[in-house]
């Protein structure tokens, strides 16, 4: 892979991290639990798509975890353990966004989307073998 390629994974990745930080920001005030849900699933979301762009795979433009999944497992088959968290979180792209989607989510839905986002992004680092140190939580090193 290209360091292009490497450079706009990483920048997926910060973008990512922008959303885990403002999930867990919200989330110790607390906020709105889907707004939390779905930033939760944006950070999961973008941690896939970077590890598409540093794989150098084209993916469509989509909020559907599942399919982005599905390219993820073409490189790598153990992303096969991540289906159930995609599956919970897929809802949160779009369901929470707009009208018309009248969904009730609670402090419980919350927590579970921060968890098994966190736990993709986790899963995704450990496969590039990056730094675990910079906590996405809360920005620190």
């Amino acid at each position: 892979m290209s360091g292009d390629e490497r450079s706009g994974a990483r920048d997926w990745f910060a973008k990512a991290d922008t959303d885990f930080k403002s999930a867990y920001l919200l989330a110790e005030l607390p906020g709105p639990p889907e707004t939390i849900c779905f930033l939760a699933q944006q950070g999961a979301e973008k941690y896939l798509k970077g590890y598409l762009v540093w794989h150098g795979i084209a993916f469509r433009k989509v909020h559907d975890m599942l399919e982005i999944l599905n390219g993820c497992r073409s490189v790598d088959k153990a992303f096969g353990q991540l289906e159930d968290d995609c599956q919970v979180l897929n809802p949160y792209a779009v369901e929470v966004r707009y009208p018309g989607f009248e969904a009730s989510y609670g402090d419980q839905d919350a927590y579970s989307a921060l968890e098994r986002a966190e736990r993709i992004r986790r899963f995704v680092r450990g496969r590039l073998e990056l730094d675990e140190r910079t906590k996405s939580l809360i920005g620190e090193e």
